[in-house]
């Protein structure tokens, strides 16, 4: 947790946006469901501001690892340099990545001196844009991000599509009915090959972990 600040809350999970899945797995399983961070996941925020305020003020991610360690930035697929002057809006996707190898990465670092190579997928900054109430926005985890990030975000819950929370599950049955010590949805026990069944709508689901070591 010591890149994020301990006193702000990832994501609210009392938002109606759908039911909460909260499970218990193996410590040794939690890095398989890194791979859901990088398909995507919605946090509830309020758009119209600065990715450093949406980052650092309501997601509470440390402005010293967003300065430091997320050296690529892409804000609706458009790579970003200034993360102070850029707005996100309602149904933004965010992408986050820590620095990336050869000439591409960098090429793609914001602020970077080969910034200027990418002009055409460089985002345009609009400043004119005003305060909205509280809407999502797609977070993306990547690389060393996520290694850093996910395991705090995923353990205080993140909301996903539940077509993807899904397909995860079907997926990986084999290993979750393995390494899942217990699950419960909304508060109701209920065995991992169960969600495969259950007709989530156009509803997402706020999917929460706990770990614990094998004994």
């Amino acid at each position: 947790m010591e890149n994020l600040n301990q006193s702000k809350s990832l994501n609210s999970t009392t938002h109606p946006l759908g039911m909460q899945l909260c499970m218990i797995v193996q410590a040794d399983v939690l890095a398989l469901f890194f791979r859901l961070l990088s398909q995507g996941f919605a946090v509830t925020v309020q758009p119209g501001c600065s990715i450093r305020d949406l980052l650092c003020l309501q997601l509470g991610i440390r402005e010293e690892y967003l300065d430091e360690r997320i050296q690529t930035i892409f804000l609706n697929g458009n790579a970003v340099d200034d993360v102070d002057s850029t707005i996100v809006e309602n149904d933004a996707i965010l992408a986050l990545s820590g620095a990336m190898p050869g000439l591409a990465g960098a090429t793609l670092r914001k602020g970077g001196i080969l910034a200027t190579m990418r002009n055409s997928i460089s985002h345009k900054n609009d400043m004119a844009s005003t305060p909205h109430t509280g809407k999502t926005v797609i977070i993306k985890f990547f690389n060393l991000v996520t290694k850093d990030l996910g395991p705090s975000f995923i353990q205080q819950g993140v909301w996903l599509r539940a077509k993807q929370l899904h397909d995860f599950v079907a997926s990986n049955l084999e290993i979750l009915e393995r390494g899942c010590k217990s699950a419960k949805l909304d508060g109701q026990d209920i065995k991992v090959n169960q969600i495969l069944g259950i007709d989530f709508g156009d509803n997402l689901v706020n999917l929460k972990l706990k770990t614990e070591s094998k004994s």
